[in-house]
């Protein structure tokens, strides 16, 4: 038996909620019938087909490609190994090692938080883009004001949400002085990107 998967066994990046497939090619380079009793992965992230039908004999010379799907559950690298029993009595257990990534979105926060001046008893408002510049999608599971900020409110706020690659959201912050004098106040956006899952961002006026 020899047995590869193109680019050495590796998925290379795919997303959170989706899937790649890349086939496994088992060839018999023997004079004599190779059997396949089962296949096998240690890794429920690689998945092996479930309608194939044991045993598969391979004449010699030939060759059989079988789907591997990379379908992962959670994010960073992964690794697995795909085991191959076979009546070949000097490998009877070929093991091939697979690998992908899973990139997180990657958040980008845009826009002033700073108001200015604004008159006692009149209405501000400024959005703030929450945006992501990664290849995956960026879940983003929350955007408030830390503590009471009872002169700063969120309108217009669409979180929890995905924010899809390439794309940007806005949440949209009302100022209504009711003193004279400096306010500020902390809004925190909390997200999946693992490098910055929490962004505080202060909002003065």
């Amino acid at each position: 038996i020899t047995a590869f998967v193109a680019d050495s066994g590796s998925f290379g990046d795919v997303c959170l909620g989706s899937f790649r497939d890349l086939n496994l090619t088992v060839n018999n380079s023997g004079g004599c019938t190779l059997i396949i009793s089962n296949i096998t992965s240690s890794s429920t992230q690689f998945l092996v087909p479930n309608v194939l039908n044991y045993p598969v004999v391979i004449h010699p010379g030939d060759s059989v490609a079988v789907p591997i799907r990379f379908q992962p559950t959670s994010l960073g690298p992964k690794n697995g190994t795909i085991i191959i029993a076979t009546n070949d009595k000097q490998v009877p257990n070929r093991l091939v090692s697979v690998s992908g990534q899973v990139p997180p979105g990657d958040v980008r926060v845009t826009g002033s938080a700073d108001f200015g001046e604004v008159c006692a008893g009149t209405l501000a408002e400024k959005p703030i883009s929450v945006c992501n510049v990664g290849k995956c999608n960026l879940h983003v599971t929350n955007v408030s004001f830390v503590g009471g900020c009872g002169e700063f409110v969120l309108v217009n706020n669409p979180f929890p949400a995905v924010v899809s690659p390439d794309s940007c959201m806005d949440v949209v912050i009302r100022f209504v002085p009711t003193n004279c004098g400096p306010a500020e106040c902390t809004l925190r956006i909390l997200t999946d990107d693992p490098d910055t899952p929490v962004i505080d961002l202060l909002v003065t006026a």
